[in-house]
């Protein structure tokens, strides 16, 4: 799922188009390019991939026609066509191609508040909503994966994660060490966390540096600040490529005996060839 959906305006009315653009990128989840001409608008759709494509009347039905033509030769469509016309007789002389069924086209009547018209959009490109959360649904996702790719590559197997939870509904995990990285974004700002039992850390240290430990000691934590380290390093690629950028950051380590936030805390569990680890998403925890 994607983080960032790009959207694409045409229209010859500039005003129009820039309105609506300041208004769509209230959120930061949307990112707006806008195209005046033909040549543009193909070049566009042609280098890029975009979620939506938003089409104003003024952008003429004959350059229209083109590149809805054009649009069909892509490998990769939009999932959504927006199209905005005051004159419905102008839209019933478009000729849609037939390969187009796989694009769901909306139409929309102008004029029309460019708010509402934002809502629209919203609504189809965040079926779940963009209710302000403690946590980002889709960032929270991005991280998951990003978890489960560096303990796969670890070695680690019969990885299952159950679903999120909140920390205060559950019973004490045990935990004796945990990994710690620092998360500052548009989507999260707190921290990421691996925490692991003691019987489940001294297995990933065996696993993995191949020497065996009695306790913890300054010899052998390091270890599980490199682990978050990994997984911060693995959603920060999937995120630069979404066009979400995160800083460097720097691992740490968490050993106190509870997390305590004023935000709710969302715990992973996972179970796994070397025992519980818990992901731990916890926002404004630094």
């Amino acid at each position: 799922m994607k983080i960032v959906r790009k959207v694409l305006i045409l229209s010859i009315n500039t005003d129009w188009a820039n309105e609506l653009s300041i208004l769509l990128k209230e959120s930061p989840k949307i990112e707006v390019v806008l195209a005046s001409s033909r040549t543009s608008a193909t070049k566009l759709i042609t280098d890029s991939q975009f979620e939506a494509v938003i089409v104003e009347e003024s952008f003429k039905e004959k350059n229209i026609d083109y590149f809805l033509r054009v649009l069909v030769t892509q490998k990769v469509k939009p999932n959504f066509v927006f199209l905005c016309f005051s004159d419905f007789l102008s839209y019933r002389r478009l000729e849609l191609p037939d390969n187009l069924s796989d694009i769901s086209i909306k139409i929309h009547s102008l004029p029309m508040p460019k708010s509402t018209l934002k809502e629209l959009i919203y609504n189809e490109l965040f079926p779940l909503g963009l209710a302000a959360q403690a946590i980002d649904r889709e960032f929270n996702q991005v991280l998951v994966r990003a978890s489960h790719r560096v303990l796969e590559s670890l070695n680690i197997k019969d990885i299952k994660a159950s679903k999120p939870v909140l920390l205060s509904k559950m019973e004490s995990l045990d935990v004796a060490i945990r990994g710690k990285v620092i998360i500052k974004t548009e989507f999260f700002s707190g921290a990421l966390l691996i925490s692991f039992p003691l019987e489940s850390y001294k297995a990933l240290y065996k696993l993995v540096v191949g020497v065996d430990i009695e306790q913890l000691s300054i010899d052998n934590t390091d270890f599980a600040g490199e682990v978050a380290n990994m997984i911060y390093g693995q959603a920060k690629k999937e995120l630069d490529e979404n066009g979400v950028k995160l800083n460097m950051a720097i691992p740490v380590l968490d050993v106190s005996k509870e997390l305590i936030s004023k935000k709710p805390i969302y715990v992973i569990p996972v179970d796994s060839s070397i025992g519980k680890i818990y992901i731990k998403i916890a926002p404004d925890y630094f």
